[in-house]
């Protein structure tokens, strides 16, 4: 039997029905130690299986979102234009088949095939990866798929940032990805990796801001909200930032997770590269988001956690890169 995500009550009841006469009362005048012993092994099989249903009658919410399907390969508008979801509950389907199966708490920390970590961010839908896409984790993609990459012109190591990464590029690697895990069975149908909305972002960078509009009216309008807290100038430590500001030792990109994670355990939300996200910046849809700020970054306005920085989505530079989200999607 397959449970999936948004069965309904109705329909898993229904399968219940049809399964269980399939123990086959009948069988026990067959008689023999070896049937015996089958059906033994399909009355434990199949009682497991019972509770197993009537844990997920009992308490739906538990396996999939409380209000319907939240699908992330067509953002709803809203959405989109940065605006927020009904608050729901995203859990992952705790499938038998699934080799790593994503915990059903909100708590839990799942760790992907690229070694990655994702952590629920309440308020959204979504896992974020508490790094930004590592070298080691781009450089396995364009190994698979001989996608083009130039390397920066200052030195990285593995654990450093993936940089000179289009938007397209970082959409490139999330479906790439998400064929590569469903295939080893990491992931199931209905889930998939993607960039982050401008409106998650914000989520997980603990922004309380306006539903609807798009990312250009929020541009710089949470002042007084860094990364880091409130004061400026930044103390030490806050993050990988411009060398004038003396904040940390790095020249260029630093390895991810240097310095400390905010209260969600996500690393680097602000400094070290600037992140794709999947939005337009306004209505035209020419230039897609950035958030975060990189280690080119000084000016204050640029290092408030609500500025959106914004660029064509062609462009590659030094100081920009991408995280990753995981979520569901409609199953196929």
């Amino acid at each position: 039997m397959y449970i999936g995500f948004r069965e309904s009550d109705t329909r898993i009841v229904f399968s219940v029905c049809v399964r269980f006469p399939s123990l086959g009362i009948m069988s026990l005048s067959m008689g023999g130690v070896r049937m015996a012993r089958k059906l033994l092994g399909r009355l434990i099989w199949q009682a497991w299986l019972f509770f197993a249903v009537v844990s997920v009658v009992l308490h739906p919410t538990e396996l999939r979102a409380v209000d319907g399907d939240a699908s992330l390969a067509t953002i709803p508008a809203n959405e989109a234009r940065g605006g927020a979801s009904p608050a729901r509950t995203l859990v992952a389907p705790a499938l038998p088949h699934l080799r790593n199966p994503i915990p059903l708490t909100s708590q839990s920390v799942w760790t992907n095939t690229l070694a990655v970590p994702f952590v629920r961010v309440p308020g959204t839908l979504v896992w974020f990866g508490v790094w930004d896409v590592r070298v080691r984790d781009y450089q396995a993609f364009v190994t698979a798929s001989g996608r083009l990459w130039e390397k920066p012109q200052f030195e990285q190591d593995l654990n450093h940032p993936a940089v000179n990464v289009t938007w397209h590029d970082a959409r490139a690697f999330c479906d790439w990805l998400t064929r590569e895990e469903r295939a080893a069975g990491w992931l199931a149908t209905n889930q998939a990796y993607r960039l982050p909305t401008d409106a998650e972002w914000s989520v997980a960078a603990g922004l309380t801001e306006r539903e609807g509009g798009w990312p250009m009216n929020k541009d710089c309008q949470v002042k007084g909200a860094y990364p880091w807290g409130s004061q400026w100038p930044p103390p030490r430590g806050a993050g990988n930032y411009k060398p004038v500001l003396g904040v940390d030792d790095f020249e260029h990109t630093s390895p991810v997770g240097s310095f400390a994670a905010n209260r969600l355990g996500l690393y680097d939300l602000g400094g070290n590269v600037w992140q794709w996200c999947e939005d337009g910046y306004d209505g035209k849809q020419k230039e897609r988001v950035l958030r975060g700020g990189s280690w080119l970054t000084d000016y204050p306005d640029y290092l408030l956690s609500s500025f959106r920085d914004e660029y064509p989505p062609g462009s590659s530079f030094g100081f920009i890169g991408f995280r990753c989200v995981l979520g569901e999607v409609k199953s196929p």
